[in-house]
């Protein structure tokens, strides 16, 4: 008897829980979140132009006052290369001289070189100095021209010379070595700017 009470009172007692406690109600559980679309990912910004590598003359420090300097040292050049090579000339000494024009290139070098004399090779080299400050003050005045340019304006400028002197002075002969000489002057005055810049050049790399 007492085996059979205690085998159902447990039972009793689970039974009257049930009946007495509410079932507790379930939460159903929450949806699972949609996933979000992925954010798109912004345009890389366009790369501007890129800009070119600046030149020696572009990095070198502006001095407006030293380059007026060596454009007014142009201007007075140039006034006195036109005095000297566009003045009058003397027919009778021309004529009497047997100077005649020049349209053969290096002819009047090799009279010269074979003559010998000092009058001669004095006018070789002085042909050939007169353009040397014009190689030297034109770079130097416009720092952007390279030498060719320089030498290029130099041998234009000893053309017009001679056509002047051909056809409005009378005195004057046209003489194409003329020219040949001028241009190698100038072209030895470039090479001075050129080596110049150079050595600067490498002097503030070492300083730096």
């Amino acid at each position: 008897m007492t085996a059979n009470v205690e085998t159902t009172a447990p039972k009793a007692m689970d039974r009257l829980r049930t009946r007495v406690l509410p079932a507790r109600k379930t939460r159903p559980a929450k949806p699972a979140k949609a996933a979000e679309p992925a954010k798109a990912a912004k345009p890389a910004k366009a790369a501007g132009p890129v800009k070119p590598a600046k030149s020696e003359a572009d990095k070198a420090p502006r001095r407006p006052f030293l380059r007026f300097g060596w454009i007014l040292l142009l201007l007075v050049y140039l006034a006195v290369m036109a005095a000297v090579t566009l003045g009058p000339g003397d027919p009778e000494a021309a004529a009497g001289a047997g100077a005649s024009d020049n349209f053969t290139p290096f002819a009047e070098i090799n009279r010269s070189l074979a003559d010998g004399s000092l009058r001669s090779l004095a006018q070789i080299v002085g042909n050939a100095l007169l353009f040397v400050p014009f190689g030297i003050l034109v770079p130097l005045s416009f720092p952007r021209l390279s030498i060719v340019t320089a030498v290029l304006a130099a041998a234009a400028a000893s053309a017009v010379v001679e056509l002047v002197q051909l056809t409005h002075l009378a005195g004057r002969m046209f003489d194409i070595d003329d020219v040949i000489l001028n241009v190698a002057g100038a072209l030895f005055g470039g090479l001075l700017v050129a080596t110049w810049r150079g050595v600067a050049a490498l002097i503030r790399l070492v300083r730096r």
